[in-house]
């Protein structure tokens, strides 16, 4: 679909991730996210960690930069 629409790289992201919101408040996940969460055991216990300990969005954030980087 992203590559039907053209779209750029940003804009792609962010289309996957209003489809994802928008399949999360249906009650499911991803399929993408599904499979990395079923191939990554340590991902897993990283999100329920942050779930118990109600990790804030400047954690995320600063997670996220981490990960961009690694690129």
């Amino acid at each position: 679909m992203v590559r039907a629409l053209g779209l750029s790289d940003e804009e792609a992201m962010e289309f996957k991730m209003l489809a994802d919101q928008s399949t999360l408040e249906n009650g499911k996940l991803s399929a993408d996210l599904r499979t990395y969460l079923l191939d990554n055991p340590q991902a897993q216990i990283a999100l329920r960690m942050a779930k118990e300990k109600g990790v804030p969005d400047d954690m995320w954030a600063e997670l996220l930069k981490k990960i961009e980087e690694a690129d």
